[in-house]
């Protein structure tokens, strides 16, 4: 993890992270607002599968494993998100973000990953090889969950 930074995806392919940055800031405008969405990431997942025509189960339970975060797969034109509740809810927040770049890319992007399914867990959460949309999902990740413009507002306060 002490080369987390090292390996994140502005690093290692900055137009790239632009194009990520572009899509996470038209996603927010349209799914989130101006708010930090927090533990409201749960019924953004369901309002964005929703509004796009497909239906949605999101289960939040314990996992007896902390390797394991978060599990995503599109069946029958239904998205399941299965969230790791023994987790902190920071982590939780942040693996249910996490997977819905999987499901964008699904929904919008005809990615069909996700009928094979998608796991996130703790060494791809931070894995120096991580394959580029694993980086990619991170970084959807950290731009909705603490955009820009919020992030500064915070800051000034302080």
């Amino acid at each position: 993890m002490n080369r987390i930074l090292d390996n994140c995806l502005f690093e290692k392919d900055s137009q790239r992270y632009e194009k990520i940055k572009q899509i996470a800031k038209s996603f927010s405008k349209a799914y989130i607002g101006n708010n930090i969405p927090c533990d409201h990431i749960f019924s953004i997942i369901d309002n964005y599968c929703k509004r796009n025509g497909f239906d949605v189960q999101i289960f939040r339970f314990p996992i007896d494993d902390a390797k394991i975060w978060a599990l995503t797969s599109v069946k029958k034109g239904c998205v399941f998100v299965t969230i790791n509740t023994s987790l902190p809810l920071n982590k939780q927040i942040f693996a249910a973000a996490h997977e819905l770049y999987h499901i964008y890319c699904y929904i919008d992007g005809d990615d069909d990953e996700l009928v094979n399914g998608s796991i996130l867990t703790a060494e791809n959460a931070d894995d120096i090889d991580v394959a580029m949309e694993e980086r990619e999902a991170n970084a959807f990740a950290a731009l909705i969950l603490a955009p820009l413009k919020q992030v500064e507002k915070i800051a000034m306060a302080i």
